[in-house]
């Protein structure tokens, strides 16, 4: 294994916590505590947990970020000037048959729409176009997106209308980058940590609205959006302020902070 978990194993520290690195339980006794929120893990999942929980108030995470400040133009990274543009750069291990299917039929119900993904190698680019034409989509209404410095990227976002959230393991830092950049993201939370990131960020970004309860309901929000994109203007305007807990990074350690004396001092 790629990682050095089993060292924990050996207690090398008296008391011993689990936090960003590994988004699940550990298993083990020799690791006491995990720190999240309960988007991540609502009370009724804690018992399959075999760490004792210590909610954070907000979020299991903070991160603002330095975003370019230049203005680009569709155009300047060849995307289509009209028309909806629905993003996802998550990793593509995370689209699963079921997912592509809505996604699909998501663009087939918004005319002109295209779907922005990140750049991978060809062999996975061509499965997916491959996938979309299978189900009656053209090849071409999915765009690949060339991999450009960090700054550059959070600009690139803004640049389409809806971010559209991977579902058996949702997008982490990548959601993040996307609200940072005021891009609204559709998620659903599912019942593991992996597929619940998405809903604990959208929370402390303040749009919960964002968070679909069903399948349907995902589906449904992309096509209304994707017809009715002057409904997402004001979700945009919120987030550009940036004034929310998520991106608060002061508020953030102090809350850490306490967490991490309520453990020592249990």
């Amino acid at each position: 294994m790629e990682n050095r978990c089993s060292l924990f194993a050996y207690k090398p520290a008296p008391v011993q916590v689990t936090f960003l690195g590994y988004p699940n339980t550990m298993g083990g006794d020799f690791i006491q505590y995990l720190l999240t929120d309960k988007w991540v893990v609502p009370p009724e999942l804690a018992e399959h947990y075999s760490e004792k929980i210590i909610y954070l108030p907000h979020q299991f995470l903070c991160s603002p970020m330095d975003i370019s400040q230049k203005h680009f133009s569709r155009a300047y990274f060849d995307l289509p000037e009209e028309g909806f543009i629905f993003a996802c750069f998550n990793r593509h291990y995370k689209i699963t048959p079921e997912l592509f299917d809505i996604w699909m039929r998501i663009l087939q119900q918004v005319e002109g729409s295209v779907l922005l993904l990140s750049f991978t190698v060809e062999e996975a680019m061509e499965n997916l176009r491959q996938s979309a034409k299978n189900r009656g989509v053209k090849p071409e209404r999915l765009i690949f997106a060339q991999k450009i410095p960090h700054p550059e990227y959070l600009a690139r976002f803004s640049l389409a209308n809806l971010a559209l959230d991977t579902l058996i393991y949702n997008g982490g830092s990548t959601t993040v980058c996307a609200l940072y950049a005021g891009l609204p993201v559709l998620t659903k939370p599912g019942s593991t940590n992996a597929s619940r990131m998405g809903a604990s960020i959208c929370a402390s970004a303040g749009i919960e609205e964002m968070i679909c309860h069903s399948l349907e309901e995902y589906e449904q929000k992309a096509v209304f959006m994707g017809t009715h994109p002057e409904e997402l203007l004001p979700l945009r305007e919120k987030l550009k302020l940036r004034n929310s807990p998520l991106f608060n990074l002061p508020d953030f350690v102090a809350s850490l902070e306490v967490a991490l004396e309520e453990i020592w001092n249990r």
